[in-house]
């Protein structure tokens, strides 16, 4: 099998990556015009292997090239799975000297192994004659006693007559793959890697659009070779002007070159051979438009080209001549252009119907959707976008979910909806934390999408409805002991508040991120609050930049207004941190701390303690709050010989000894009080008194007087 030295090639598909610190997964909305104008550039290998149809029982694959990184099966180890441990008297045999003797050495070999054997003995003495001669016997067999060696033969009868003659060389690798479909073993994959043998002997013949549907059938089913090769034919075909203006008369070719000119148009820039792409480009598509084509196959491929090129009445054309996924997403940015929303939203409804939600890459593996690049994604994720423009907000945050793009999907879950909207969607569409619901919102972010809504419950003091929703059974037990301690400290003597409080405090602190952190800003609760934010998600000035090579020279204009509205504005105004304060958590913890201390004695320990462990809370993130800390408790506390480290070594609280000192404080405050009182209140005692006597004298004068009236 033959190797391709386009290692560079399998670099391509890879994204770039951060020179130091973690690499961040894209989004959507910091830059939602771009998003909306912009159509992405795909994948060269992901679009080569779709210019064919696969076929229902596509060839095995197995490729060897130094920038291939799977595990190829080797000849070896497909023979000892053959003939066992009789593989070593095939290994004997193949040194043989001569095909006689080699024959002779594999007896006890199948028959099919022996001719071949004898064939291969004969070619490796450079006799290909003879060679030749040994492998046709091998094809004389019944069909069912060579199903193991047949294909073998046929592969070495096509590279020996190459170059002899091809037209037996193609034959032999048409009938290869007839050999394999038809139901011979082919762990080493030779079928699906005679589509690229004889599409060179048809390059050789001159003839390019029969090897091109020979490679990309080969492409279609797998194969990187197939991609490579297509991509050196494209290349060959960009670079020169007479096969260029043929390749857009050329339906398989015309597809191809568009490809290539339509994808990675960056990833040849400084290489010498490589011809200047958007200049390229341009040309094409001026020789699209000569051909004033009424019908074409693969429409939304010209579309796209002819969009990324600036050319968008081309691009209208053809994309009224092709229903796919790629022309209505060509179709939705035509609209945007022209300020028609409702024509851009059925235009992205259509285009996520036609496109796979779940594709795998030219390797066979699944797509990372987590990247907004895969089309499904991609285009759910620009019907987010228009959503929020349109005022949507709850229908944004189903594209986003569907799109695998939880980073723009955790915005408007927790900026944009209001508590009550994320509530009901939330009972709607995640009401379990199972993946067999997540697999209805497109991936399986049920769960983290259920701990956001019950941070953010937590935070809103919805403290029931909260605990429903955390359904780690750790973080629930947590988020208990929080509620409980938040709700004694609303009842009770001052000293039981004053615990709850600190209670809370500690539990704010320690488990705040998990209990109460944004999933973004200020927060960053995604990734363990361990990088600060590296997005805006719109609220902050995001320049364009056309990538380098790019055929488009200025980026489209929309005719709408793709950035947060005033009621999207009005919403992340209502839903932010308080404080809005990176590790916002521990300023509330902070906060209850104080709120603490402000409930016990000021001379007491607890009252130090507490103003202490407010200040150590923040003493990391705001220097100067952890410091008017430290003058609350210098003004009004009581010196106590530990606190020369305040914030950083705090004693605990003492709340026994406080509520003691509470109590005696309360005695003292009655007794200062009866003492400052008891002279304003003797005089009037006094003033009673004299007027009592005075009265009562009175009437014993009157009494005596009326007596000696009586007697008179």
């Amino acid at each position: 099998m033959r190797k391709s030295v386009f290692a560079l090639f399998a670099l391509a598909s890879a994204f770039e990556a951060s020179a130091c610190g973690p690499e961040f997964p894209q989004n959507l909305l910091d830059d939602r015009a771009a998003t909306l104008a912009d159509l992405p550039q795909r994948g060269f290998a992901r679009e080569a292997a779709s210019l064919l149809p696969a076929p229902d029982r596509p060839f095995t694959a197995n490729e060897r090239a130094d920038w291939i990184y799977t595990e190829a099966v080797t000849r070896e180890q497909v023979e000892r799975t053959w003939l066992g441990g009789a593989a070593e008297v095939a290994a004997l045999a193949r040194g043989r000297a001569d095909a006689a003797s080699a024959y002779a050495a594999a007896t006890g070999l199948p028959e099919e192994a022996r001719r071949y054997l004898a064939g291969a003995a004969a070619y490796e003495r450079g006799a290909i004659g003879e060679a030749l001669e040994r492998f046709a016997t091998v094809l004389e067999l019944p069909v069912e006693e060579r199903r193991h060696y047949g294909p073998w033969a046929l592969h070495m009868q096509g590279r020996l007559l190459a170059a002899r003659e091809p037209d037996r060389a193609r034959a032999a690798f048409v009938q290869l793959r007839e050999t394999v479909a038809a139901g011979a073993e082919d762990p080493l994959g030779l079928a699906l890697d005679s589509y690229g043998a004889q599409a060179r002997l048809l390059l050789d013949a001159g003839d390019v659009t029969g090897a091109t549907r020979l490679y990309a059938q080969q492409a279609a089913q797998g194969s990187k070779f197939g991609w490579t090769s297509l991509l050196r034919v494209a290349r060959r075909l960009v670079s020169d002007e007479t096969a260029l203006a043929a390749a857009a008369r050329d339906p398989l070719l015309r597809q191809l070159v568009a490809v290539h000119l339509a994808t990675r148009s960056d990833f040849f820039e400084g290489e010498d051979e490589a011809p200047e792409l958007p200049d390229a480009a341009l040309r094409f598509v001026d020789a699209l438009e000569r051909e004033k084509l009424d019908r074409v196959e693969g429409a939304g491929r010209l579309a796209a080209l002819a969009y990324r090129s600036g050319r968008y009445e081309l691009a209208a054309r053809f994309v009224a001549m092709g229903e796919d996924g790629l022309a209505a997403w060509v179709r939705a940015k035509l609209a945007l252009r022209a300020g028609d929303l409702d024509a851009a939203t059925r235009a992205y409804a259509q285009a996520a119907r036609e496109f796979p939600r779940d594709e795998p890459d030219p390797d066979g593996e699944r797509v990372d959707t987590r990247r907004p690049g895969v089309d499904y994604c991609r285009v759910r994720g620009e019907s987010g976008t228009l959503a929020l423009a349109r005022g949507e907000y709850v229908a944004a945050l189903a594209h986003f979910l569907a799109a695998n793009d939880w980073e723009d999907a955790a915005f408007v879950a927790e900026r944009v909806l209001t508590v009550d909207e994320l509530v009901a969607y939330v009972a709607q569409e995640a009401a379990h934390p199972s993946r067999e619901e997540a697999a209805r919102i497109g991936a399986d972010l049920t769960p983290p999408l259920r701990a956001l809504l019950a941070r953010r419950l937590l935070r809103s003091e919805r403290w029931d409805e909260a605990l429903g929703h955390f359904d780690d059974a750790t973080l629930r037990f947590k988020a208990q002991e929080y509620v409980d301690a938040r709700r004694a400290a609303l009842r009770g003597g001052r000293i039981e508040r004053a615990q709850a409080w600190q209670q809370a405090a500690a539990i704010a602190r320690v488990d705040g991120l998990e209990l109460l952190g944004y999933e973004f800003a200020p927060d960053l609760a995604v990734w363990e609050g361990a990088y600060p934010n590296p997005y805006s998600f719109g609220y902050a000035a995001a320049g364009r930049e056309v990538p380098s090579g790019s055929p488009v020279a200025h980026p489209p204009v929309l005719a709408i207004a793709a950035g947060p509205g005033d009621g999207e504005r009005a919403r992340v105004a209502a839903s932010e941190a308080r404080p809005d304060r990176r590790f916002h958590y521990r300023f509330v913890a902070a906060d209850f701390a104080a709120r603490a201390a402000e409930l016990v004695p000021q001379r007491s320990q607890a009252y130090a303690a507490l103003l202490c462990e407010a200040a150590g809370y923040v003493i990391n993130d705001d220097g100067g709050l952890a410091t008017g800390y430290w003058l609350r408790y210098v003004a009004h506390g009581a010196y106590l010989p530990w606190t020369g480290n305040f914030g950083h070594a705090c004693e605990v609280p003492d709340f026994p000894a406080a509520a003691q000192r509470l109590r005696a404080e309360r005695i003292a405050a009655v007794k200062r009080y009866v003492r400052k009182a008891l002279p304003y209140a003797a005089a009037p005692v006094a003033l009673v008194l004299v007027l009592g006597v005075l009265g009562w004298r009175r009437r014993v004068s009157r009494k005596a007087n009326l007596a000696m009236v009586s007697t008179t």
